[in-house]
């Protein structure tokens, strides 16, 4: 067995030790600088107050050693193990320790400042007061240890973890943090002031009283918490009974840019001129925040409650704002664009002078809602029951009403042009001076509908029901009425040029003083309909079914009538007849 003397003798000598085991040594204050002990294995060696400047320990095995107050200057640890070791107060900052693995080893206020660190790990170490401090930190794994009071400001840290630590008044001043994480560690009065935070986890920490950065890029939240300040602090905090609360918290001009605060309460935030792009704060409560000049660019608040909160003037662009309260909310001014906010609670909410375009509004509750001089455009209100929607005066261009209840509303002055009524219930409906240029009514209940003098050029009513409708005076050159139910309606008036009422059933129905030239009137029902002085040249009437109809004063010339070589080939083949 090696003795100290024999030992300090040949590392004098500058004999090679690699792979030596030393065992129960007491080497305290001893000059050991420059021994070579590549691959040596060191089990019980005192070691403090030695001198081990520029030793070679790459690869050794150091178990229940100590150095405390050891000379470290230029020492090779790369590729070591060293486990429940001491080495308080250590100076590693000229150390090598690239692959190093330090597991439970006591180093409390030992310097690491401006050393570049990769690929090792500092598990369950003691690292109270420790210092870091402008060090290059890469995979560097310091899970479950203790950090209290370390000074990690102006570290560069990448896809490190410290999992579990307990970081507590932990000084991050200044730091960039890439891809870290700090899953269920406890940060409690720790420091991120003037960090840059890029893809950093948080899951399951204590952030109470954290100061946080304003620079926090992608990072994700979820499950963080903040301890009430009533809470018992004798019991442990795991997450499971708190909150991330930050209410009032000053984010002011931050970058949180597909951030994740899922879940956290924001209750009086100032998120004034903030970076907000891609951010998620689904389920957040944001009321009283203040979003003036915020980027809420593709934000995601799923879930969010905006009650009250002043939109004015935003733009909120691809965002995904489902089931989010915006109750009383003031959007006036605002521009809607991609968003989606389907069963959104719009209750109150203020959109005056809004453009709402390309968004689904399904199953939103619109009650209340403020839409004066409000433009939609490719809006979807699908399934909604709009009886109280204010329409007046709007522009709802190429919006989706199909299957929506619009049934007994009175509309005055709305362009619907190019929306989509499919289905839609609009049972004795009045449309006053509307547009429904190039509209889709597709099998749409309109029975009883009024809709006098609108323009109806292009309208596709497909299917649907107008059983006693009435559109005197109304455009509808080029509609498409293709079997549809126009029995005992009013078309008196009506401009009906090139329109197709093929396979139409207009029992009774009053056409008088229509004009139909170029109508398609084709296998069409009109026994008993009016058509006394509609203009009817050029009409097509192929199978026509015309009993007691009355046709005083109507002019028919150049009408087609059936062709009786293809009436006798539909006879013959009906799925391809009218």
């Amino acid at each position: 067995m090696t003795s100290a003397e024999d030992l300090v003798a040949r590392v004098r000598a500058g004999e090679p030790l690699d792979g030596a085991v030393l065992d129960s040594l007491d080497l305290r204050e001893r000059k050991l600088a420059g021994a070579k002990l590549a691959g040596a294995t060191l089990v019980n060696v005192m070691l403090d107050g030695a001198d081990l400047s520029h030793a070679d320990l790459s690869g050794a095995r150091l178990f229940e050693c100590s150095l405390d107050g050891a000379i470290l200057d230029g020492v090779d640890l790369s590729d070591s193990e060293v486990g429940a070791t001491s080495c308080d107060g250590g100076d590693f900052r000229s150390c090598t320790l690239t692959g190093a693995k330090l597991l439970m080893c006591k180093l409390n206020g030992a310097r690491f400042d401006g050393i570049a660190l990769t690929d090792a790990a500092l598990a369950k170490c003691e690292l109270e007061k420790a210092s870091f401090a402008g060090a290059q930190l890469t995979r560097v794994h310091l899970d479950v240890s203790q950090l209290r009071g370390a000074n990690m400001s102006s570290v560069t840290a990448s896809e490190c973890t410290f999992g579990r630590a307990d970081a507590r008044a932990a000084n991050f001043t200044g730091a960039v943090l890439d891809r870290c994480s700090f899953a269920g560690a406890d940060l409690s009065d720790a420091s991120f002031e003037g960090a840059r935070l890029e893809h950093d986890n948080f899951p399951l920490a204590n952030l109470t009283r954290t100061r946080l950065s304003n620079t926090m890029v992608g990072c994700v939240f979820i499950g963080a918490f903040v301890v009430p300040p009533d809470a018992d602090t004798n019991e442990p905090n795991d997450g499971t009974e708190h909150t991330l609360d930050l209410s009032g918290y000053e984010f002011r001009g931050a970058n949180l840019e597909r951030t994740m605060l899922t879940g956290a309460i924001l209750r009086g935030c100032d998120f004034r001129e903030a970076n907000l792009e891609g951010a998620s704060l689904s389920e957040c409560d944001l009321r009283d925040a203040r979003f003036e000049g915020a980027n809420l660019f593709r934000s995601i608040l799923k879930g969010a409650n905006l009650s009250g909160v002043n939109l004015q003037g935003q733009r909120l662009r691809l965002g995904m704002w489902m089931e989010a309260d915006l109750s009383a909310a003031d959007l006036s001014g605002a521009h809607v664009d991609l968003t989606m906010l389907q069963q959104s609670d719009l209750r109150g909410t203020n959109l005056e002078r809004a453009a709402v375009e390309n968004s689904i509004l399904d199953k939103a509750r619109l009650e209340g809602i403020v839409v004066k001089k409000t433009r939609f455009e490719r809006v979807g209100f699908e399934k909604l029951d709009m009886r109280r929607f204010p329409f007046d005066g709007l522009s709802m261009r190429q919006c989706d009403f199909s299957h929506c209840n619009l049934s007994g509303m009175r509309i005055t002055d709305c362009d619907f042009s190019m929306s989509n009524f499919t289905s839609a219930d609009m049972t004795g409906i009045t449309l006053e001076d509307c547009s429904l240029e190039m509209a889709t009514a597709k099998d749409a209940i309109l029975k009883g509908a009024d809709m006098r003098g609108a323009d109806g050029k292009g309208v596709y009513f497909g299917g649907a029901s107008l059983r006693g409708a009435n559109l005197s005076e109304a455009r509808l050159r080029y509609s498409i009425f293709t079997g549809a139910d126009l029995g005992k309606a009013l078309f008196i008036g009506a401009d009906l040029r090139d329109a197709m009422l093929d396979g139409v059933s207009a029992h009774e129905a009053c056409f008088q003083s229509a004009t139909m030239v170029y109508a398609d009137l084709s296998h069409t029902d009109v026994r008993g309909a009016d058509f006394s002085m509609a203009n009817m040249n050029g009409a097509r009437t192929h199978g026509l079914d015309d009993h007691e109809a009355v046709y005083d004063g109507s002019l028919r010339l150049l009408q087609r009538g059936t062709d009786d070589k293809l009436y006798a080939a539909e006879k013959l083949n009906p799925a391809k007849g009218g």
